[in-house]
């Protein structure tokens, strides 16, 4: 795609990708006025022309759009990019949102975008989540309310109710939304990753469906770093390493691949390799999670000392702010604190921290399964209670 002024030239190209060959190509010239009304044309053209080259039973309809407004449009792929990022993106990613409703307030996309900024403050542990989940929640709503047929508010909503522990209403919300948009990866990754492998631990089918998402969007960073997560927490750790490399190649910046390799380092017991990714995450996003899992490292490689200093400095960061509860419990999980890890955990179920569904299969709490008190929180969360490791 090339762009001079207001004309715009578009290429396509159809190749069989076993030996390269170019089974059919053609050039657009359009001018810019409307940009919309241009991706439909050439949507509607190159449909027509895939008809007659493979076969297909009929072409397909212009693509669907939540704007007429362009300037709106461009403001809520500015807001995802900077969604995407995480850590300070969040705040960037709010604030393009939030320009497009003013000039848009019709425009679901956009009120999506609000709840997911606001979920994930919440999954985060950055904001407290009666501060937060009501905005995501409301949002989303609105989202709905404007377009019932969007997969994206109805995964947005699903989000909510799964940190507000009401899985079942989670799950109905994702399968509803994988009914519209099954190519909508978003979806796929809180479906498999977050209800069937960490609620259900039904490790096989989350792997699946973190790899449809990936399918849909084989070129993206995040669904690489799903992909990674799913297999480490998997413990298909030789699987995963190849996605989190072709994540951090095309996105060096993003704090949640260097934080998810870090993961994949000290699961593995490389602690030195894994500190290296958490450093790196949490100076690119100075979120509590890294910060709690570099000390769980440095608690798991024998340099308990160092460990309990990051513990004291959390703990410090607790009393004069919002600090999650899941955060904090999991450096003295590391370090044996057993009574101290779970004080916290018990804190968490007080406060309704939205992360505690993860409880039952992240690796990090083996060490908790199993312990009455432990088992009390599954409970309260609504989660199933584990087999002791």
């Amino acid at each position: 795609m090339r762009k001079a002024g207001n004309r715009l030239r578009v290429t396509a190209q159809l190749i069989e990708a076993a030996d390269g060959y170019h089974l059919w190509s053609e050039r657009y010239d359009r001018e810019m006025d409307d940009v919309f009304a241009v991706q439909d044309e050439i949507a509607s053209a190159i449909t027509r022309k895939l008809q007659v080259t493979l076969g297909a039973d009929q072409a397909s309809g212009g693509t669907r759009r939540g704007t007429n407004n362009l300037e709106a449009y461009d403001l809520y792929l500015r807001g995802r990019f900077h969604w995407d990022q995480r850590g300070d993106g969040l705040l960037k990613g709010l604030q393009f949102f939030e320009k497009a409703l003013e000039l848009d307030p019709a425009y679901a996309l956009a009120h999506t975008g609000v709840a997911d900024v606001n979920s994930m403050w919440a999954f985060y542990g950055v904001k407290p989540s009666g501060e937060v989940l009501p905005k995501a929640k409301d949002a989303a709503t609105k989202a709905l309310a404007i377009d019932d047929a969007s997969a994206e508010a109805h995964t947005a909503l699903a989000v909510t109710a799964l940190q507000g522990w009401d899985f079942a209403a989670a799950e109905t919300g994702f399968r509803r939304a994988i009914e519209l948009d099954p190519r909508y990866p978003l979806t796929r990754y809180w479906y498999g990753f977050h209800v069937l492998q960490l609620i259900h631990g039904r490790a096989e089918e989350g792997i699946e469906q973190c790899r449809l998402g990936l399918e849909a969007d084989p070129l993206g960073t995040f669904p690489q770093v799903m992909m990674g997560i799913a297999l480490t927490v998997g413990e298909r750790y030789d699987e995963a390493a190849p996605h989190l490399e072709r994540a951090v190649a095309r996105d060096p910046s993003n704090f949640f691949t260097h934080r998810t390799v870090g993961m994949h380092a000290m699961l593995q017991g490389r602690y030195d390799d894994a500190i290296h990714s958490f450093d790196k995450s949490l100076e690119l996003s100075g979120h509590p999670w890294p910060e709690a899992e570099r000390g769980a490292a440095l608690a798991f490689s024998g340099r308990e000392d160092e460990a309990r200093k990051v513990q004291g400095k959390m703990e410090r960061r607790a009393e004069v702010g919002y600090l999650s509860p899941f955060a904090l419990s999991m450096v003295p999980a590391a370090l044996g604190q057993t009574d101290r890890a779970l004080s916290h955990l018990e804190r968490g179920c007080e406060v309704r921290d939205p992360v505690l569904y993860v409880l039952g299969h992240w690796p990090l709490f083996k060490p908790l399964r199993g312990h009455p008190r432990f088992e009390s929180i599954l409970r309260r969360v609504g989660l199933p209670e584990t087999p002791s490791p």
